[in-house]
């Protein structure tokens, strides 16, 4: 049997260095304690609570109650009472606004004369370009309508002639005084307001003519008459078996 061998000494430099290591640590502890710095275990009681559960220890957080948002499209004045909610009523203004502008152009599609023709047409283009709705009234396709014009230009005191231009009512004139409006730039101001419209627009119904057959008498101007036993004269045509197209006229 061998005896055991004897522990390792220690240097002194080490065992001073070990003195001072232990000598700082203790230190820090006591200055730790003096300034009350929370523990490790402290710290983890204050954000989860007390381990086991429970929500009577003092730094649990509280449960945040979820609140709802209040709406703010709809009113609810039968809350609670089964009913359905509907939308709020909200004030609604009376509908003040002007109506707007007819603009009536009286127009021949015939070329007997060549001036009248021309300014019909200058007319027409000026309007196009204005990109507006106009209700061009054929006189050549419905003789009611030559009458119609007399009528309203003997009430002015005008002699008759073609074009005449309607804007609301108010009679503007033939094609010269058209033409100076629309150089001075007042036509334009005549025309705001009127309701607009592409000017390669086209009729579907009537192809631009803003006639088409009579559906009563399919442009024969006759219908018959089972009580009499015999052809009568159409009353809803003209002289021409024609009617006015309902889509794009007015």
């Amino acid at each position: 049997f061998s005896p055991p061998p004897p522990p390792a000494r220690v240097p002194p430099s080490a065992r001073h260095r070990s003195a001072e290591v232990t000598a700082i640590a203790t230190e820090e502890s006591r200055t730790c304690r003096a300034r009350r710095t929370p523990s490790l275990r402290t710290k983890r009681k204050r954000r989860w609570g007390r381990p086991g559960g429970g929500s009577s220890w003092p730094y649990a957080k509280k449960p945040q109650q979820h609140q709802l948002g209040r709406s703010l499209t709809y009113h609810h004045p039968y809350q609670g009472q089964g009913r359905r909610l509907q939308p709020a009523q909200r004030h609604q203004l009376p509908d003040v606004r002007a109506p707007r502008p007819a603009v009536v152009l009286y127009t021949t599609s015939l070329r007997g004369v060549r001036r009248t023709f021309t300014d019909c047409s200058a007319v027409r283009a000026v309007l196009r370009g204005f990109r507006v709705a106009v209700d061009e009234r054929d006189l050549s396709m419905d003789a009611a309508l030559r009458r119609e014009l007399q009528a309203l230009l003997a009430a002015r005191g005008h002699a008759f002639s073609l074009p005449q231009l309607f804007i609301g009512g108010r009679l503007v004139g033939g094609a010269d005084e058209v033409r100076q409006l629309h150089e001075s730039g007042q036509l334009r101001r005549l025309l705001e307001g009127a309701a607009g419209q592409d000017p390669a627009f086209v009729c579907d119904a009537c192809g631009g003519v803003r006639f088409v057959p009579c559906p009563a008498c399919a442009g024969s101007r006759k219908v018959f008459d089972e009580e009499q036993d015999r052809a009568l004269r159409c009353a809803d045509c003209n002289e021409n078996g024609l009617v006015r197209c309902a889509n794009c006229s007015s």
